[in-house]
């Protein structure tokens, strides 16, 4: 499970503790949280980013750089900080159909991903090129509207339930039913 986490949530003091509680609250084993951080707000303060990141490695919590390549990050850093996956931003993927820089800019995320031994994520993929695309460059995983729109709890478990899309070839991807709809926010 997936959980954006601001940059005030990480500087109050609390925080881990409070984390650890609804961790043991909830029953969900730490290794099956993952708390993504944007690019922007890990580099703010990059010395107190390590400690706390470092503390809640120590608890089998993983970490995310989301945003990836929209922030202000020195790559002396990004090797340093203990994170297990970088989330390429969807204004890239948004473009790669249109833009050589967008393809650039993702053959070089997901490259140097791969070189540091991370795993990627593209976020925002609406259309069967981006996929295809994406795939090609091997990157792990993928989210947006191409799999599914935002869906209510039930409906969510039941997709949740069915064997994972990533894999499978584009044509096999989407079911009649799923829709892209006509706002992607």
């Amino acid at each position: 499970m997936s959980v954006n986490v601001s940059g005030k949530q990480l500087q109050m003091p609390e925080f881990i503790d409070r984390l650890r509680e609804i961790i043991q609250e909830s029953g969900i084993p730490n290794t099956a949280l993952k708390l993504e951080i944007t690019e922007s707000t890990a580099m703010e303060d990059v010395e107190a980013t390590f400690e706390i990141f470092r503390r809640l490695r120590s608890l089998d919590i993983n970490l995310g750089l989301d945003d990836f390549g929209t922030g202000y990050s020195s790559l002396s850093y990004l090797h340093r900080l203990p994170v297990q996956t970088l989330k390429l931003d969807k204004s890239f993927v948004q473009d790669l159909e249109h833009s050589r820089e967008s393809q650039a800019i993702a053959k070089t995320i997901v490259a140097l991903a791969r070189t540091l031994r991370l795993k990627t994520i593209a976020e925002g993929i609406e259309t069967v090129a981006q996929l295809r695309f994406l795939q090609a460059l091997g990157c792990n995983y993928g989210q947006g509207f191409w799999f599914s729109p935002p869906l209510p709890p039930h409906q969510a478990s039941q997709l949740l339930a069915q064997p994972p899309e990533w894999g499978r070839s584009p044509q096999a991807t989407r079911s009649p039913s799923r829709k892209k709809p006509s706002h992607p926010d």
